[in-house]
């Protein structure tokens, strides 16, 4: 595996807010951490008490992000900023475990990312998004994936919603938690954590610098193929979103010059290994009659394609 050396990534007080996207709980520990009994946080509000009763049929379906009043969101807000604070603390203390059970808490508070109503459009009760779609009679289908691409790109995409201030300042506050989460996780060399949580943040605000830069040096720290390719195409958008005087640009230039090389010899590798897992394959099924993968050579045939040749 190949890994690069950064600068240290820092927590950010604040950033921009855009789009929405489904939520994922970080992978930190979540206690409430509050004083007041009667307090609820975002994560947990409007949820039933009991379970459904006996003989109800069992139906996978996303919960509902509760619904606030806006009093009732700022004091959520500020709640999540209040944890923010304090983990920033633990944060520049270096003390990562802290900082990532506040910035945790701090997530739980504020309100959840609304559900996108394009997604959840037409979805039946228990049918994850990758199993769903829809023939030309409107009946629901499994597995036609195909078709059902062909129909979304012939539908006219619906203009997203205007979110209001304070849907803006959920959105900024969640974008902000979940990049500081990852950066204590790049801190703690747990980059797949720190992808992920990246990912996060940008589902709410997708040019947020820090978070695009942190999950490029998580993904180059992994080393695979399909990481660093991944890490290439965050490091040039950062330096289309980047002012031509942020300090910032020298590290990206610098990653974006020696990842090129480093992803072809990855990419040489990881086929090399592939290649040796299926001729093994291969081996143990032909040494039952005697042969092996060596008796089948493969020769191009000139028009794109390859001709096999049976040796002994």
């Amino acid at each position: 595996m190949t890994t690069s050396t950064t600068a240290p990534a820092q927590p950010e007080p604040q950033a921009p807010s855009s789009s929405k996207a489904p939520r994922a709980d970080p992978a930190a520990n979540s206690d409430d951490g509050s004083d007041d009994e009667n307090w609820h946080d975002a994560a947990s509000s409007g949820r039933p008490d009991s379970p459904p009763p006996p003989g109800a049929p069992k139906a996978e379906v996303d919960e509902e992000p509760p619904k606030f009043t806006d009093d009732e969101i700022r004091d959520l807000l500020k709640r999540g900023d209040e944890l923010k604070s304090q983990g920033n603390d633990c944060f520049r203390k270096s003390d990562w475990d802290g900082a990532i059970r506040l910035y945790t808490q701090a997530l739980k508070a504020v309100p959840l990312r609304p559900k996108d109503p394009l997604k959840e459009k037409k979805r039946p009760a228990g049918l994850a998004d990758e199993d769903f779609d829809e023939d030309d009679e409107g009946q629901t289908t499994t597995g036609d994936k195909a078709k059902g691409k062909e129909k979304a790109e012939a539908e006219e995409p619906e203009a997203p919603k205007e979110l209001s201030p304070l849907e803006k300042e959920s959105a900024t506050a969640r974008s902000v938690l979940n990049a500081n989460l990852a950066a204590c996780y790049v801190k703690q060399g747990k980059h797949d954590d720190a992808v992920r949580l990246c990912t996060e943040a940008l589902a709410d605000d997708p040019n947020y610098v820090k978070a695009l830069h942190r999950r490029a040096v998580a993904n180059e720290a992994l080393g695979t193929w399909t990481s660093m390719s991944d890490a290439e195409k965050d490091y040039k958008r950062v330096l289309e979103l980047l002012p031509p005087s942020d300090p910032l640009r020298t590290s990206c230039t610098r990653a974006l010059r020696s990842l090129p090389e480093r992803i072809e010899a990855q990419k040489k590798k990881e086929t090399d290994e592939m290649l040796g897992k299926l001729k093994d394959l291969g081996n143990s099924v032909l040494g039952k009659f005697g042969l092996s993968t060596d008796n089948f050579k493969f020769t191009p045939n000139g028009q794109g394609g390859y001709s096999m040749n049976f040796v002994r």
